[in-house]
């Protein structure tokens, strides 16, 4: 293992640690944002099945009978550029959180952080007249 670590916090740099940054990016690619109980023993639990018999077992070895949050590891900068850019291009909040694989809380917390409305484009239809204009 190298001396720097890929992932610095949480679960998954104990994972990184302990069972190889390998197992660590299975869990992310496989299971991102979800809380994990590792069982003692291989079984058919649905989650463990996502992953491959080795990762899984690398995993029962070190964390068996334990639970691992799986954090989703955003960068946050590239998040928060991205956010801002597709918001100022007009998207809401709920189509940049698709757009980037991001939950609706997420960009809201990020528009918050920089400073901007959550407002987005407006659907509004052509034939709807303008309560505010003076004729």
């Amino acid at each position: 293992m190298t001396d720097v670590q890929k992932y610095k916090s949480g679960d998954l740099a104990d994972v990184e640690v302990y069972c190889g940054v390998d197992v660590a990016d299975a869990l992310l690619d496989a299971l991102a944002g979800i809380q994990l109980y590792i069982p003692k023993t291989y079984s058919d639990n649905p989650m463990l099945a996502k992953l491959s018999r080795p990762v899984a077992d690398k995993l029962i070895a070190s964390f068996g009978g334990g639970q691992i949050y799986v954090s989703r590891d955003e960068p946050i900068k590239s998040n928060r550029d991205k956010v801002s850019e597709l918001h100022g291009n007009g998207l809401t909040p709920q189509e940049i959180a698709i757009q980037i694989g991001v939950s609706q809380t997420r960009v809201y917390q990020i528009l918050a952080a920089i400073g901007k409305s959550p407002g987005g484009k407006k659907h509004i239809d052509d034939r709807q007249m303008d309560m505010f204009t003076a004729e």
